[in-house]
């Protein structure tokens, strides 16, 4: 099972890092979707700390465990240097070219963003730098206060490219920012009060009562 880890992981850095991008690349070559090779994409990032990358790591054996660190501990000052903006508070879906930072495009949500604060965050708590801790709390604070509707106690979804609020849910960047709200929780108890609100929210919107599930997408204009 390990040299299967130790092969997968391999494989996707010596295939997609790109140091001259200073990126992990989106795809290699022109995809049937018109994906192409010169993307740069938060995602693609984002990933390889998500899907694996944090779990992983603190379990592997000391020789293996260093260079793990520092592959992460890299990714997150890439997402942070190239894919953030201090103005939005958010991090970009793309960057690959100065057009394309747009709010409203693909993957600049909340739900992006906030995943990616909480994980510097954890990622800075379990490499004890306080930098990382430090930005990943204090913004993903900042972006629960403006992603949380007062008026309705939900969550919204996004700015779109107008500057206003895309109330639009969906259900994984939902239990993303309760996710967050209630880790800061433990530290600080009034993050917490988000949660009642939203966890009502939720369950009466997301969940399909009749048949069972969760709704992928619920619009927010429609009656509910």
């Amino acid at each position: 099972m390990l040299e299967d880890i130790k092969a997968v992981k391999k494989h996707i850095w010596d295939l997609y890092y790109d140091a001259g991008m200073g990126v992990i690349k989106w795809v290699n070559e022109k995809s049937p979707d018109g994906d192409l090779p010169d993307q740069k994409e938060l995602v693609a990032q984002l990933d390889q700390v998500y899907a694996y990358g944090l779990w992983l790591t603190p379990a592997l054996p000391e020789e293996l465990r260093e260079q793990w660190q520092k592959d992460l501990v890299n990714l997150a000052h890439i997402m942070i240097t190239q894919f953030y903006s201090p103005r939005q508070g958010l991090f970009w879906g793309a960057i690959t070219t100065p057009g394309i930072k747009k709010l409203g495009t693909d993957h600049t949500d909340f739900g992006h963003s906030v995943k990616t604060m909480w994980l510097i965050y954890q990622l800075g708590k379990w490499t004890g730098d306080l930098s990382l801790v430090e930005f990943g709390r204090v913004n993903a604070a900042r972006i629960l206060e403006v992603a949380y509707m007062e008026d309705t106690g939900e969550w919204a979804r996004r700015v779109d490219g107008q500057g206003k609020l895309d109330k639009n849910k969906e259900w994984w960047a939902m239990c993303e920012l309760d996710q967050v709200a209630a880790t800061l929780a433990l530290i600080d108890p009034a993050y917490a009060r988000y949660l009642p609100n939203t966890y009502d929210d939720y369950l009466k919107h997301m969940v399909d009562h009749r048949h069972g599930g969760i709704w992928h997408w619920v619009d927010w204009s429609r009656p509910r």
